[in-house]
């Protein structure tokens, strides 16, 4: 069997057609972005309900943490084994606290800064981490 050359392949042969069509009507007919009605209007399609901005990380956070007052019932329970999980280990680190709920350690960041704000734990100081090896911060109950 003979190796195919890239212009025997059918994408190939379907390409050059649509660039034919291209170079003769000067606007293409098969491609969307490429219509006679975009090659006709003043300003490109959508532009005008474009954002002025792209919303940054803080747009999200805030977003979320909104969604989350909205819904205690979700933080009020994560809330509530990352506590009880500090509270039976004395001190904990948010990789051990991970480990020991189950919870994702982006969640359990969110909910010790949460309890931090309520004035429910407070930061025990720096020690190694039992699960990573790290010196890292560790939280206590206040």
């Amino acid at each position: 069997m003979r190796a195919m050359k890239h212009h025997d392949s059918a994408a190939w042969r379907r390409n050059a057609a649509r660039f034919a069509r291209i170079q003769e009507k000067g606007v293409g007919v098969d491609l969307p972005l490429f219509d006679q009605r975009a090659a006709a209007s003043p300003a490109p399609i959508g532009t005008e309900t474009m954002p002025k901005s792209i919303p940054v990380a803080t747009d999200t956070r805030n977003l979320a943490k909104t969604i989350i007052d909205l819904d205690p019932w979700i933080a009020n329970t994560q809330m509530e084994k990352v506590y009880e999980c500090i509270k039976l280990n004395g001190n904990a680190t948010n990789k051990e606290i991970e480990k020991a709920t189950g919870l994702p350690v982006n969640v359990v960041s969110a909910r010790n800064m949460r309890l931090r704000e309520l004035g429910r734990i407070t930061a025990a100081g720096k020690r190694q981490c039992r699960v990573t090896g790290f010196v890292v911060t560790c939280w206590r109950i206040k």
